[in-house]
C-alpha cells in the first residue's frame, strides 16, 4: 500500500502488509515491533528518500511480486 506519511507532509512510503501468520518462524526486532500498528510497518519503504527513476523502479518491482494499492488521493 502505498500512502503519504501525514497529511501535513505528505511524503510517500510504501508498507507492506504482510500477510495472516507470514510471520511465524520470523522473530521481529525491537524496533519492528514497536512499529507494528504504525504507519510505518515493519517492512515500509521510504519513496521520499529516493529519485524518481529509483522510486518507478521499485513500484514496478511491488507490482509484480505482490497486491498494490495507491491510497496517497
Amino acid at each position: 500500500e502505498e500512502k503519504y506519511t501525514s497529511y501535513l507532509t505528505r511524503r510517500p512510503l510504501i508498507a507492506l502488509h504482510l500477510k495472516e501468520n507470514a510471520l511465524k518462524n520470523y522473530r521481529l526486532t525491537f524496533m519492528q515491533h514497536l512499529c507494528k500498528s504504525n504507519i510505518f510497518t515493519p517492512f515500509s519503504i521510504p519513496m521520499y528518500a529516493m529519485r524518481p527513476e529509483d522510486a518507478a523502479q521499485i513500484r514496478a518491482l511491488i507490482k509484480k511480486h505482490a497486491k498494490y494499492i495507491d491510497n496517497r488521493d
